[in-house]
């Protein structure tokens, strides 16, 4: 019976150490999606600050150039 018990006693610390690498390993997936939450706010900024800084003039012309190859792909008059 006794040994029965330390069994069952060495089996619950197993769990019990194994529980404690399940939660440091998700406090690590919890930390990496954080820091990948930032990057992905950084590089939407810098992606706003980059549409933002091209001139509206070759804006409108690339929307005209494809509206332009858009129309001879349906062959269609505009």
């Amino acid at each position: 019976m006794n040994d029965m018990n330390e069994s069952i006693l060495q089996r619950l610390e197993n769990v019990e150490k194994k529980i404690e690498e399940i939660e440091k390993t998700l406090s690590n997936l919890e930390g990496s999606y954080c820091d990948l939450e930032h990057k992905h706010e950084d590089l939407r900024g810098d992606v706003n600050i980059m549409e933002s800084s091209i001139p509206t003039d070759i804006v409108d012309e690339v929307a005209r150039f494809e509206l332009h190859e858009l129309k001879n792909e349906l062959n269609i008059d505009l």
